[in-house]
C-alpha cells in the first residue's frame, strides 16, 4: 500500500512549529516579563543550533550532490532549505516584534536599555574606562590577510569584524573575539536609575 506524503509534515518545519511554541511562550502576557525575555533567548539559542546541525546537514547534501530527499515527505534537501527560510523569515519578524514589545515593557519596571551615543558625556567616559579595564585585557584581535590565514571560528561564539586601515592606506580584515565568561551583556552606568 502506497503512503500518502501529504499526511507526514516534514521533521525539520515540524521542528520549526516547536520553536514557534517557545515564542509564543514570550508573547504571553501571563508569564512573568523576565521568562518571556528568557523564552526569546531559547527560541534563538535554538535557531542557532538548528541552523549549525540540521541545515548544516541539508546543505552538506547539497553540496556533496547527494540527491537524498526526505523519507516521509519527498522534499529534496535544496526544497526542504527553501521552505526552512521561507518559515524562518516569517519567524524572524514575529521575534523581533515580540522582542520590541518586551523592551517597550521593560521601561516601566525601571529597567533600560541604552545606546552609547545616547548617554551623557561624563556616563560614556565611565564606560570608555570600564571597557579598558575590564574588557580590553581580553581581546585578542586577529588579522586576515595574505600572509594570515583565516582563523578558526568557533561555533555558538559571538564575534566581531572590522575592515582595517594600515597608515598606508592597506586595507585588512580584522576579527575579534567577543565572548568571555567575564563579560557582561548588560551593565549598569553608576549613577543611573534603570
Amino acid at each position: 500500500m502506497k503512503e500518502n506524503r501529504e499526511c507526514y509534515q516534514n521533521r525539520e518545519l515540524s521542528w520549526l512549529l516547536f520553536n514557534e511554541r517557545v515564542l509564543n511562550e514570550a508573547a504571553n502576557p501571563r508569564v512573568p516579563l523576565m521568562e518571556r525575555l528568557q523564552f526569546v533567548s531559547i527560541y534563538q539559542t535554538n535557531l542557532d543550533e538548528f541552523f549549525m546541525v540540521r541545515v548544516g546537514t541539508l546543505m552538506q547534501q547539497m553540496e556533496n550532490k547527494k540527491t537524498v530527499k526526505d523519507n516521509k515527505t519527498g522534499l529534496s534537501s535544496k526544497e526542504q532549505i527553501k521552505l526552512i527560510l521561507k518559515e524562518v523569515e516569517r519567524l524572524e519578524q514575529k521575534r523581533k516584534e515580540i522582542y520590541t514589545q518586551l523592551m517597550g515593557e521593560l521601561e516601566p519596571v525601571g529597567i533600560h536599555i541604552i545606546n552609547f551615543q545616547k548617554l551623557s558625556k561624563q556616563e560614556q567616559s565611565q564606560l570608555e574606562a570600564y571597557f579598558d579595564k575590564a574588557i580590553r585585557p581580553y581581546l585578542s584581535p586577529m588579522i586576515v590577510g595574505k600572509q594570515q590565514p583565516f582563523p578558526f571560528l568557533q561555533n555558538s561564539e559571538l564575534y566581531a569584524v572590522a575592515r582595517l586601515e594600515t597608515k598606508g592606506g592597506k586595507k585588512r580584515m580584522g576579527i575579534v573575539p567577543c565572548w568571555n565568561p567575564v563579560f557582561k551583556r548588560l551593565i549598569e552606568i553608576p549613577g543611573r536609575k534603570g
